[in-house]
């Protein structure tokens, strides 16, 4: 019966039990909780951070590493190589990275399918999707995407 008390007429009344001493890891837990958030939110911040600022004023245009702001031709797409070199697929195709993180383009719409390959619509701003069986389907038929279809983005 630890934590209980006899109370005048024989009635047994229980305490909440106070631990007697407390470790370090029992009060410190919380603000090393609250330690570790603060490490994750700033490392998040700071990979996001050259993204947010890579796009100048949310027109689409986008801003290389000399600090020139660069715009694409109209309904193209553009993604920064591992290099921070910018490049687009052409208007009304589209741009993504493959398994090795190489840019590769399409003419259509792309996605990427089950096994990981960047599969785009043979149509100029055809779409394409993922069946229920991790399939790609393609307005006019599915065509792998390449890197020679993309081009450096220059002013």
């Amino acid at each position: 019966m630890t934590g209980a008390k006899r109370q005048a007429g024989g009635k047994i009344k229980e305490t909440p039990h106070a631990p007697t001493t407390m470790n370090d890891s029992t009060w410190l837990a919380p603000y090393k909780a609250l330690r570790d958030l603060v490490v994750i939110l700033t490392a998040l911040c700071t990979l996001l951070w050259p993204a947010v600022g890579a796009h100048a004023q949310g027109s689409g245009c986008v801003t290389d590493r000399a600090g020139k702001t660069i715009c694409p031709a109209p309904d193209a797409r553009c993604l920064q190589d591992r290099y921070d070199a910018w490049f687009c697929s052409a208007p009304g195709g589209d741009i993504a990275r493959n398994r090795h993180g190489e840019l590769v383009c399409g003419v259509g719409l792309c996605v990427i399918d089950s096994r990981g390959d960047v599969l785009c619509s043979k149509a100029a701003r055809g779409p394409s999707a993922i069946d229920r069986t991790g399939v790609a389907v393609c307005s006019q038929g599915c065509e792998m995407a390449q890197a020679k279809r993309c081009t450096a983005l220059t002013r």
